[in-house]
């Protein structure tokens, strides 16, 4: 052990575990989805699993695919077409869109906040 090193090193990871507790908190106790959202995203960057959102490709579905039903949606959302939203979306779940149900396409993250999918966009 060295002396004050050491002291330092568990300091911060006890801080470090504080800010993690916190932040699990707030996501549990959040009442609205924007608050849900930013405690997700600050959890995944606290355990080191947001790299994986910034990325477009992926072997676990098909990313072009649900890439160019996203951009259908966000078009039809932004023409306020709400009834072809709701039928497109409807479609999307029940068709099992790009294979993404796949028990087998595990996520990297419990919470699967994908920057492309979960923030909503106009």
């Amino acid at each position: 052990m060295i002396p004050g090193k050491d002291e330092a090193f568990f300091r911060c990871y006890a801080e470090w575990m504080n800010h993690v507790r916190e932040t699990e908190q707030a996501l549990y106790e959040a009442t609205n989805y924007a608050d849900w959202y930013a405690a997700a995203i600050e959890l995944d960057r606290l355990e080191g699993r947001d790299e994986w959102r910034l990325k477009k490709e992926s072997e676990r579905y098909d990313y072009r695919l649900l890439d160019s039903r996203v951009r259908i949606l966000r078009r039809l959302r932004r023409q306020n077409d709400y009834d072809r939203l709701m039928f497109r979306l409807r479609e999307e779940l029940h068709g099992n869109l790009g294979n993404m149900a796949n028990p087998a396409a595990t996520w990297p993250t419990p919470r699967c906040t994908a920057r492309r999918a979960a923030a909503p966009r106009n």
